[in-house]
């Protein structure tokens, strides 16, 4: 039993690398976070990682063997990634974080159900880590747990969302609302498909029993979260015809009807802030690119800047003054400067 869970915790960790770090160990990948106002990019090559500050800062650790970094994000006094490792009898988290005393590794919750922790999404609040939501269980039976974090420390754990009796949960993200919510969504298989799901945790109570926001006969995968104003913004990749993204909003009470961003093709969203705008980043499957949306204040896409670009890792977008957007990529000698088109 214990050698199937570490081979097909192997198998999760191959599938969870970046494509650069699965074709060979010297390509250097680029992560940003969402919330990206404060211009922190994190390197990765091989097992050297290499965080980038605003104002010309630098610092970094080692990864460990067998160790996958899934994601970065930027707090008010530094920073943490996220990821993966193989633990003795499977996968568990991974959590580096500069909370303003030097790059530390996190102490993870000692006990688990079944044999696989993975996708940490950090949860964030006025640039202050104060939890961590996760997936955890068996590879086909994935349910979602969340804890609290006082200063660097889980001090509580609770289970959001049981592992559904067929099928798993998966593709979860976080977001803090402006009353302090948490707000969960994620995908998870109802017995036909799949579809996104949400929870909220007021301030001072527990999680709101799990709901779903999409109900048709096609998967609705990939979601991602964005807190804006007193709510937030969902986005995800839902297959009609073909697989396109939809969006949203969340106004801290209900949800708007989704609305498809109508572009065909168009897969794995995420969200960027910027000092000026916020963006919707989404992959093109054909031809292959990127093409990152201006977001208005009503969270409606206004214009857009398009590139092509095969890598299936999401650029790091900066804005110039005055000058479009740059799409910026580690094998690419310069940044791609781009104009914005209005959307039809």
């Amino acid at each position: 039993m214990r050698r199937c869970a570490v081979a097909l915790a192997a198998v999760l960790l191959s599938s969870l690398a970046p494509p650069a770090a699965q074709a060979g160990r010297r390509a250097t990948e680029l992560l940003q976070p969402s919330d990206a106002e404060g211009g922190a990019v994190l390197a990765v090559k091989g097992r050297r990682a290499r965080v980038s500050l605003p104002g010309g800062a630098r610092g970094g650790f080692r990864l460990r063997r067998d160790e996958r970094l899934l994601g970065f994000s930027q707090l008010a006094t530094g920073w943490i990634a996220t990821g993966i490792r193989l633990s003795g009898d499977g996968v568990d988290l991974s959590l580096v974080a500069n909370l303003g005393r030097g790059p530390r590794r996190l102490t993870v919750p000692a006990t688990r159900s079944g044999a696989v922790r993975t996708a940490p999404v950090p949860v964030i609040d006025g640039g202050r880590l104060v939890g961590l939501a996760w997936l955890e269980g068996d590879l086909h039976a994935l349910a979602v747990r969340a804890g609290r974090i006082e200063d660097g420390s889980f001090t509580a754990v609770e289970t959001v969302s049981p592992a559904p009796p067929r099928g798993s949960q998966t593709g979860l993200t976080a977001a803090v609302l402006a009353d302090g919510s948490w707000l969960l969504a994620w995908s998870r298989f109802d017995g036909r498909d799949d579809e996104i799901a949400w929870s909220r945790r007021r301030p001072g109570g527990g999680w709101s029993a799990p709901r779903g926001l999409t109900a048709n006969a096609a998967p609705d995968v990939t979601p991602q979260l964005l807190a804006r104003g007193s709510g937030a913004l969902l986005a995800w990749s839902g297959l009609r015809q073909e697989y396109e993204v939809f969006l949203a909003g969340f106004d801290g009470t209900r949800w708007t009807e989704p609305r498809s961003l109508g572009v065909r093709g168009t897969l794995t969203p995420a969200f960027r802030r910027l000092a000026e705008a916020d963006y919707l980043l989404v992959r093109s499957a054909w031809p292959g690119g990127w093409t990152a949306f201006r977001l208005d204040g009503e969270g409606k896409p206004s214009d857009f800047a398009s590139v092509l670009e095969e890598s299936r890792r999401p650029p790091v977008l900066r804005s110039p003054a005055g000058r479009g957007l740059a799409f910026e990529w580690a094998h690419r000698p310069q940044p791609e400067i781009l104009s914005w088109e209005p959307v039809p």
